[in-house]
């Protein structure tokens, strides 16, 4: 039986995507996205911490990718 996992991150690019082409000549998009995580402390302080996730796209969706996002954009959607 086959599975599939499904993630949606909501974050925004730290970085623009770095595009290059495999030796098997498949076209590949490298993204580093930060989510943010918040917590109010018993003291009422808020507490904030960053993640960063490495994301990979290939072939058209890398093309996708080149075409459409930049440092700073809200993934997904977002201006």
């Amino acid at each position: 039986m086959k599975t599939q996992n499904k993630v949606t991150l909501i974050g925004y690019l730290g970085k623009d995507p770095l595009i290059s082409i495999a030796m098997n000549g498949s076209k590949r998009a490298h993204l580093r996205m930060a989510t943010d995580w918040y917590r109010k402390k018993e003291d009422g302080t808020v507490l904030k911490r960053t993640t960063w996730h490495d994301i990979v796209a290939w072939d058209k969706r890398a093309e996708s990718v080149e075409n459409v996002f930049y440092k700073g954009k809200s993934c997904p959607g977002g201006r």
